[in-house]
């Protein structure tokens, strides 16, 4: 395998959680254990959280859908001998959003679907780096 691959899978991971994190905005942060959204005015403390906490998963989202398609554009001009570095850095922001899923689950959440979150990222981050260092051995 090699990192426009990883490029390619990153891009559709990405593009598909930030539409669910988008469209289904609800269920996403119900799987993450937040509660049903309030029935009281918007103006009440807890209808207020929640709609904060709807707005920030949505942000999030967008940002994961944007990252995708800026990848899924990318990745035919990543030359082989850029591929070691391209790889490395993917891998470090994929371990880094990882770890803050981490530390999200661990502070917050504690449900299935946020160790699920921690562990794709970390998986990701995984498969780039070994790709990128594969990558730099095969091309040199």
């Amino acid at each position: 395998m090699r990192v426009p691959s990883v490029l390619s899978f990153s891009a559709v991971f990405l593009a598909l959680l930030g539409l669910f994190l988008l469209l289904q905005t609800g269920v996403a942060m119900s799987a993450l254990g937040h509660a049903a959204p309030p029935t009281g005015a918007v103006t009440d403390p807890a209808a207020l959280a929640y709609w904060r906490a709807a707005a920030f998963a949505r942000l999030f989202g967008v940002s994961l859908l944007a990252f995708g398609m800026v990848l899924w554009h990318v990745k035919p001009l990543v030359r082989v001998t850029a591929e070691r570095r391209i790889g490395i850095m993917l891998s470090a922001g994929f371990a880094l959003v990882g770890l803050i899923c981490l530390i999200q689950q661990v502070a917050i959440f504690g449900t299935p679907a946020g160790w699920a979150m921690a562990l794709a990222f970390f998986g990701l981050a995984t498969v780039a780096a070994v790709t990128a260092l594969r990558s730099s051995s095969s091309a040199g």
